[in-house]
């Protein structure tokens, strides 16, 4: 099982690890953990939004609305984590 750490811990320890010498190995596994954690949040954002559609077919608006803003919820979390991202490797370009 594991354990969601956040989005800014994964960006920090990326950045204490390039920072601090470690391994390339290291620092792509962060990487890497940092996508795996966006691509679960979109997975969950996907799965509310087919629960909203159904709840809508069965004439349920406010469980359908509650199901979408959830949808919403995670849709964010991942751009979040996705931007974080973003953030870190711009401060790392060579222009």
């Amino acid at each position: 099982m594991r354990v969601w750490l956040g989005p800014t811990f994964l960006i920090f320890k990326l950045a204490y690890t390039v920072a601090s010498g470690g391994s390339r190995q290291d620092l792509f596994e962060t990487q890497a953990q940092a996508l795996e954690q966006a691509a679960k949040e979109l997975e969950q954002a996907a799965a509310h939004l087919w629960r909203a559609a159904e709840h809508l077919r069965g004439r349920e608006v406010p469980r359908a609305a509650a199901h979408a803003l959830a949808s919403r919820g995670f849709l964010l979390g991942a751009e979040r984590r996705v931007n974080e991202w973003a953030v870190f490797h711009a401060s790392k370009s060579n222009l």
